[in-house]
């Protein structure tokens, strides 16, 4: 048994998906958004809501990318979409700002 000091909880989470077209792709998040709140649940742990918390950083390429894409296309003109269960909206954005960090679609990031 070990006492514990001090105890720091991080609540960044990233999910990674690869897929092999953008049609797999969108399939791919479908299913990951269906059981991500039931898993945060789980854990005690949500989705943050406010503006800029929950993110997607999406790339798409191959045949039919540009339409993938745009299927996230909201009234606004923003990119979004709706996470189930939750009252959530995932932004999809490009380039990803993280703590000072800028990636983008070809893979360069700084920080």
């Amino acid at each position: 048994e070990v006492p514990i000091m001090g105890a720091t909880f991080v609540d960044d989470h990233t999910v990674v998906l690869i897929t092999r077209s953008p049609s797999v792709m969108l399939r791919a998040i479908a299913v990951v958004l269906r059981i991500l709140p039931a898993t945060f649940k789980k854990f005690r742990m949500g989705l943050d809501e406010s503006p800029g918390k929950t993110e997607a950083f999406l790339v798409l390429r191959g045949k039919n990318a540009t339409h993938a894409r745009e299927s996230f296309r909201q009234p606004d003109g923003k990119l979004k979409t709706h996470v189930p269960e939750s009252n959530c909206m995932l932004s999809v954005l490009q380039p990803y700002k993280h703590l000072g960090s800028i990636t983008r679609a070809d893979g360069t990031s700084t920080a």
